[in-house]
């Protein structure tokens, strides 16, 4: 059974994510569009692209796609976090990489499950 959130609680949050989110511009677009309309010197990057070979995403993103981000990582300053794949490895093979080992679990069962991924980083 889920919890409801008391009405008098909900204007509180709501006034917590306006003050969070002051300032802040969503935005829908190709990322590469906005990695060249953004990027400058005192810009960071933090890039979370679907897995690759993993399904489930609503949008496609091919292996150009990959290859893109990659050469943009080599021109600014980009943090980027993907599930740990030989291809992604070879790939991102000229940029600092480190893998996590994440354990996790979902919803309320409590059944824990562990993960790889992996944080390329380019400076």
């Amino acid at each position: 059974m889920t919890k409801l959130t008391p009405p008098h609680k909900i204007k509180a949050k709501l006034t917590a994510a306006k003050t969070r989110l002051n300032g802040v511009f969503v935005e829908n677009e190709p990322w590469e569009r906005y990695f060249k309309r953004y990027d400058r010197e005192h810009t960071f990057f933090y890039a979370d692209p679907p897995y690759w070979q993993t399904a489930g995403y609503a949008r496609s993103f091919d292996w150009m796609q990959y290859e893109l981000l990659a050469k943009a990582m080599a021109e600014g300053k980009v943090i980027l976090s993907i599930n740990d794949h030989p291809d992604i490895r070879e790939l991102f093979k000229d940029f600092r990489t480190t893998r996590l080992e994440l354990i996790y679990s979902v919803s309320r069962d409590k059944t824990q499950k562990t993960s790889s991924k992996l944080v390329i980083c380019n400076r």
